[in-house]
């Protein structure tokens, strides 16, 4: 989750709200300026170490995996499914969007180019849309998007190898999964 987006806010919200937060006290004077979005906390170590240890906190897992599956990966299924979209690789595809952003953008500059999953193919719409994305995030005026190319080339490695279930053991960016 970022700052910017307000998800940030939204976690560290649900987490203070638990009664047995462990960080949860200690990060309740903060959600003012994370609703706010504001940038001075990209630069507060003292807020960035609570979010640290945080992160070791077992109610902060609890609440982080409840606050993705709500907030990404329903939203993400939902949409691949919307979109004409069922296997394990192409709902990854999706979620990784959702997650990292611009799903909507991409999803409908790939239905404008190469036309919909349910008339062309999931995997031919697929892989449109990961090369779709690919230009777009190696194209950006934000440079730092370009850094995140290497997410659409590994799902055109997973795409050309023909993963689509994705079969365990699977090997991403060298490490077996």
């Amino acid at each position: 989750t970022t700052l910017t987006s307000g998800n940030l806010y939204l976690l560290i919200k649900d987490y203070c709200e638990i009664p047995d937060a462990d960080f949860g006290a200690q990060l309740h004077p903060y959600l003012t300026a994370l609703k706010r979005h504001d940038a001075a906390l990209n630069t507060d170590v003292a807020f960035r170490g609570l979010l640290k240890q945080a992160g070791d906190d077992p109610v902060m897992q609890s609440c982080q995996d409840a606050f993705f599956d709500r907030v990404y990966l329903t939203p993400a299924v939902l949409a691949a499914n919307n979109t004409g979209v069922a296997s394990p690789l192409g709902v990854a595809v999706v979620y990784d969007s959702v997650v990292h952003g611009s799903w909507r953008l991409m999803r409908d500059r790939t239905l404008q180019n190469y036309g919909n999953a349910h008339d062309k193919g999931e995997q031919g719409w697929v892989s449109n849309y990961v090369a779709t994305r690919r230009a777009w995030l190696a194209g950006h005026s934000n440079d730092l998007l370009h850094k995140t190319v290497y997410r659409m080339d590994t799902f055109n490695q997973l795409i050309a190898t023909g993963k689509w279930q994705l079969p365990l053991p699977l090997i991403v960016r060298g490490r077996t999964i």
